[in-house]
């Protein structure tokens, strides 16, 4: 996910040194299960653990969002 707020800056919310094994494992925890279903329900979770499981997501994200952003975030600097 990302948000410009203007010309020159931009949020994002992407960690890619994350990795699937121990994201998995974090949110299958009780505690953080309970979190995420008390914030978002029993379904957003679900669908979280099921695309974490989806190479395919995976895959796109390293090879198309990522490349795509820094292109363009590079690519703006250059005058």
């Amino acid at each position: 996910m990302a948000v410009r707020f203007n010309e020159h800056f931009m949020g994002t919310q992407f960690h890619p040194e994350a990795n699937v094994t121990g994201m998995l494992m974090h949110l299958q925890s009780e505690e953080k299960k309970q979190v995420v279903i008390a914030e978002h329900g029993f379904a957003k979770w679900q669908s979280m653990v099921e695309q974490l499981q989806d190479p395919d997501k995976i895959r796109y994200t390293y090879s198309h969002q990522l490349p795509n952003f820094l292109s363009q975030a590079v690519g703006s600097l250059v005058v």
